[in-house]
Order: C-alpha cells, then sequence, then structure tokens
C-alpha cells in the first residue's frame, strides 16, 4: 500500500512539474503580465521546479536502493528506478544510448555483464551475424553517397547518420556479447543485450522444456498469463513457473505470469543449466 501511494506521489508530481512549466511559457510568451511581475513568477516557478526535481530525484534514489539490496544489478535498478520519475520514452533512450556506450566498454575491457558464479546461456548469435553484415555494408553506403549525391551538405548529414547508425549497431553488438542469458543459485535472468533484460527467481521455476513460439510484438512481450523475451525466429524454450510468479522485467514493474519463454542458441544446453540450478535448490 505504501508503495502504491508513493507510486501515485510521484506521478501527480511528474504532471504537476509539466503543467507548471507550461503556465511559465504561457504568462512570458503572452505578455499578460508586466516585464517586472513576470520575471519575478518566472523565478518563483524556477524555484519550484527544483524543488519538484529534488523530490523526483530523492524518490528515485530510494527506489534505486530498495532495488539493489533486494538483488537487483546497479543497470537494471537504475532504469526502473528511473522508469519511476521520467516518461517512459526518455527512460528507453537512456537504456539506448548509454546501455550501448556501456556494453562497448565492457567489450573492450573484455569483461562480461555476469555474476562470478552464474552459468552463461550463450545466445544471440542470429542477431550479431546479421549485425555484423549491416556494419560491413555502412562503408559501402558511404562510398555510394559520395559518388551520386551532388550536394555537399546533404553528403554531410548523410555521412553523420552513417557514423550513428554504425555507433549504435557496434553497441547493440556489443550488448549481446558482454550482457548474455544466464542463471545462478538466486535468479533466470534473459537479455536482448542493453534493450531488455526479464528476471526470474529460480526458486519459482517448476520445469523447463523445449517450445516454439513465434508472432511476438515488440522486444518483451507481456500478458496476463507468459513473460516472453524472442530472438530473431521468436522463442524456443518455455519455463513453467510457480502461479502468479512476479517476472521482473527491465524498465518497469513485475508482472505476474505462470511462464517465461526465450530462445538460445543451444536449446538442450539451457534446459541442461536451469535444470542443474533448480535441482541445486532442493537439495
Amino acid at each position: 500500500m505504501k508503495h502504491e501511494n508513493r507510486t501515485r506521489t510521484v506521478q501527480l508530481l511528474k504532471w504537476f512539474a509539466a503543467a507548471v512549466i507550461a503556465v511559465e511559457v504561457l504568462l512570458v510568451a503572452t505578455g499578460v503580465l508586466d516585464l517586472g511581475k513576470a520575471v519575478a513568477i518566472a523565478v518563483g516557478l524556477e524555484m519550484l521546479c527544483a524543488a519538484l526535481a529534488l523530490a523526483l530525484a530523492v524518490t528515485a534514489r530510494l527506489i534505486y536502493r530498495r532495488l539493489r539490496r533486494e538483488g537487483v544489478g546497479p543497470w537494471d535498478a537504475f532504469l526502473q528506478a528511473a522508469g519511476t520519475v521520467l516518461p517512459r520514452p526518455l527512460v528507453t533512450l537512456l537504456r539506448h544510448e548509454v546501455g550501448s556506450l556501456l556494453s562497448i566498454g565492457l567489450l573492450i575491457r573484455g569483461r562480461k555483464d555476469v555474476p562470478p558464479d552464474a552459468t552463461v546461456i550463450p545466445s544471440g548469435t542470429a542477431h550479431r551475424s546479421f549485425l555484423i553484415v549491416m556494419l560491413v555494408l555502412i562503408p559501402v553506403e558511404i562510398i555510394v553517397v559520395e559518388l551520386i549525391v551532388p550536394w555537399p551538405w546533404l553528403r554531410a548529414v548523410l555521412l553523420i547518420l552513417a557514423a550513428y547508425s554504425a555507433l549504435w549497431l557496434f553497441g547493440f553488438y556489443a550488448g549481446l556479447r558482454t550482457r548474455p542469458h544466464y542463471v545462478d543459485s538466486h535468479q533466470l535472468m534473459v537479455r536482448m543485450g542493453h534493450l531488455a533484460a526479464v528476471s526470474v527467481d529460480v526458486s519459482a521455476v517448476r520445469d523447463i522444456r523445449r517450445q516454439g513460439h513465434d508472432k511476438y510484438k515488440g522486444l518483451v512481450t507481456v500478458t496476463d498469463d507468459y513473460v516472453a523475451l524472442p530472438g530473431m525466429s521468436g522463442t524456443g524454450l518455455t519455463v513453467s513457473l510457480q502461479p502468479d510468479t512476479p517476472v521482473r522485467v527491465q524498465g518497469r514493474t513485475t508482472a505476474p505470469a505462470e511462464e517465461l519463454r526465450f530462445d538460445a542458441d543451444d536449446l538442450d544446453a539451457a534446459i541442461a543449466s536451469v535444470r542443474e540450478r533448480v535441482e541445486a535448490l532442493k537439495r
């Protein structure tokens, strides 16, 4: 109940902050007040906005610390905390851009975002192959543009876009390499690089089996019965969970589900890894 009240308060603060900014712009732009009063009101509104921003920052920090105490990783905790105080499009932008740079940093240092005692479940080979092809094609596209586009300004714009695309694609590739699926004694984590992550407690896993599904929409599909993080060809594995198990979805609140669906490079090896961890908890 306390968490729900806090969430409502945060939502009200977000809307109130937007309303305050709109009023400030309206007063200054329409010239309803003389310059002196307009400046005084603008300063007052700025101070109020600063107070609201501080309140939102404090709320986000409290949520972040609670999630870290519950065992959520730093990056996932940051995104969940940011999602409670920032609009979802902005959180998505943070996840894509900042996550891409962090993944590149991990790749350069030869590290993976995986706990020391975890078993890695390889995945994303099809995605990585596709990204390599796209990265190889970018220099070809740049050469073609230089040859056929007569306007220097347009060539410059297209070159900047190509460079950004190359950075984004390489960041996605780095995310797939450095943030694989894994299972440890606490949780089963399935990911799409830094773009999406879904996790569930190993203690809630009843079984895992081969079962293919497709026709998903988006990186993560959440329904009343299951949560799915598909690969390029859908999902090949289905994890049966205890009824109404809370499934943690990166950047969102938990979703109760009875199944977790995902894909892996070696389905049999993935099944063996998950079952081994589940059996270890029963001993």
